[in-house]
Formats: C-alpha cells, sequence, structure tokens
C-alpha cells in the first residue's frame, strides 16, 4: 500500500524578510508564532541564513553575597516569604538553599499530623489545600503513619446507571466523559455487575488498547497480522502500521495503513492536532470544563 508523505512548505520571500527584519527585536517562539512555524523550524531557518540569535531573555536577576546572608540569616523562614522579601520565585529559592547547602525539609508539625489522625476520611486534595502541601506529600505521610488508603466512594445515581446499562459493551474511556464522577476501576465494575460480556476471544488479549492474538509461547499485534495478509508480505522491523479513525481496536483493513517508520507515523498524529486550533476557533469542537474534556461541536 503506498504511503503519500506530506511536504513541508518552503519558505517565502516575506517570511525570509520578516526572520531579518525582527531577528533582534522578536523571540523565536513571538516568530514561530507570527509565521504559524514550529520553533525549530526558525532556528533552523536562521542557521541556513547564517543569522545570529534572536532577541534573548532579559538577563537572570544574579544572585549577591547579600542575598545569601538573608538566606542564611533566616533559616526558618519559609520559601515563600523568601522569594517575596527577596523578589524571586520559590524554585530560585529552592535552588539556591541547595546550592549553599541549607537545604531544608518541610518538616510535618504536630498539628499537622493531628490533623491527619482527625480526618481520617478526608479526600487528599482538601487535605493538601488545607495543609497547604502537596497531595503527594499528604498520600506518603498517610502511608508512614499506617492511616488506610483513601478510596473515594461515590454512590451510582438511577440515570448514571441506566448510561451504564445502554453501553454495556462500549470501551470504558468512551463512557468516561458520560461519568465524569467516576474512574475506569468503577465504571468497569459497574459494567461487569450489568452484565458486561468478554469481548476477547479464546487466544486473544488487550494491551495498551491493541488486540494481540497468541499461539503457544509467540504472540503478535493483530493489526499487523491483517496488514501482512492484506499485502501478501512480511513487513519489515521499522514500519509501523496506523490505525486511521485512532481506534486501535478496529482492524479492519481499510482502517490500517502501512507507514515507513516511527517518525512517519508521529508525523500522521501531529498533523491532526494541528488541525485542533482551527476546529476550536470554527466551533467544531468545544471545551467542556464541567468534565475537563473536548466535545463535538457538530
Amino acid at each position: 500500500m503506498g504511503v503519500a508523505h506530506y511536504e513541508r512548505p518552503g519558505w517565502a520571500d516575506g517570511e525570509i524578510k520578516f526572520l531579518k527584519k525582527n531577528l533582534t527585536a522578536m523571540t523565536d517562539a513571538d516568530i514561530a508564532e507570527k509565521l504559524n512555524r514550529t520553533k525549530s523550524g526558525v532556528r533552523h531557518m536562521r542557521h541556513r541564513l547564517g543569522l545570529g540569535r534572536s532577541k534573548r531573555m532579559p538577563p537572570r536577576n544574579e544572585w549577591t553575597a547579600k542575598d545569601d546572608d538573608f538566606v542564611s540569616a533566616h533559616p526558618d523562614m519559609d520559601a515563600k516569604d523568601l522569594a517575596k522579601e527577596l523578589g524571586r520565585t520559590v524554585p530560585s529559592i529552592s535552588h539556591r538553599l541547595h546550592k549553599l547547602g541549607l537545604r531544608r525539609q518541610n518538616r510535618w508539625k504536630p498539628h499537622e499530623i493531628k490533623f491527619l489522625r482527625d480526618h481520617p476520611g478526608m479526600e487528599p486534595g482538601e487535605l493538601a489545600q488545607h495543609l497547604d502541601r502537596g497531595v503527594a506529600a499528604i498520600r506518603m505521610k498517610r502511608l508512614k503513619m499506617g492511616l488506610p488508603k483513601y478510596v473515594e466512594s461515590v454512590e451510582w445515581t438511577d440515570d448514571e446507571i441506566q448510561i451504564a446499562a445502554k453501553h454495556v459493551q462500549d470501551p470504558v474511556r468512551d463512557l468516561s466523559s458520560l461519568l465524569p464522577r467516576h474512574n475506569h476501576g468503577t465504571i468497569r465494575s459497574m459494567l461487569v455487575k450489568l452484565g458486561r460480556k468478554r469481548t476477547t476471544r479464546k487466544g486473544h488479549s488487550i494491551t495498551n488498547g491493541y488486540r494481540v492474538i497468541s499461539k503457544g509461547r509467540k504472540s503478535a499485534l493483530e493489526h499487523r497480522i491483517v496488514m501482512e495478509r492484506t499485502l501478501g508480505r512480511k513487513l519489515g522491523a521499522k514500519e509501523v502500521v496506523h490505525h486511521i479513525n485512532f481506534d486501535r481496536l478496529d482492524n479492519d483493513p481499510s482502517n490500517l495503513d502501512v507507514l515507513d517508520d516511527s517518525s512517519v507515523h508521529n508525523d500522521a498524529h501531529g498533523s491532526l492536532r494541528k488541525l485542533f486550533p482551527r476546529l476550536i476557533k470554527s466551533g467544531d469542537l468545544l471545551y467542556n470544563p464541567d468534565t475537563h474534556t473536548y466535545e463535538s461541536g457538530v
């Protein structure tokens, strides 16, 4: 099966003129955005034309001996307060503390530990906001304290059960947008309770969303087997089979295309991502802030 390769458009005279004119006034990222090109593409063209670097970022605020003395003299001051006092960012403060050998652990205070013990059923995100700590730090501390692992318990409503029953054989990932209050594990458990049947045949399994066929100790991806039968030859080690509709389980030959290697496959996926801004502007693709997902606007 032949594959049509995408030819990248060359640089027009107007684009090159714009690049030269704004070389010292704009950064590569700004020029790329203006010309609807990638930052690496702009950088590559500069090198081809023998041009120097574009506008640089403003010089960093170098640390002075006075700054170091202030940090050393306030070992108990919070990093946020130090950043505000010195006009710097928190990561900059943390990096400097580490470089000066003053790196401090944000030790757990007695009242914080007591709060964790008194609220064993509180969601980690709420605990993190209340104690001004990260969610990962909350979970790790709960584990070290021997507290039970937090498991979110969300009751299923009648409407949600009806939705699950209506799509009992559909992929779980497709149902996540219809049931935003539940994770994949709870959705899968509910589908099984509602009579979900095994969708894979004997000798078949699903790995990373792809159907795998096993025979004895050997196994192979079904979409590669289908294309080898369609083409009447073995696929090369570098050749990649692309699912045109992005459904990894749809292994009909009409939905498959053989690409030369993984870089061509990445270009195929990248070409779709480039369409997203246009679809959003036209209203054909909408973002739902309630479910944090994109939906069809058609």
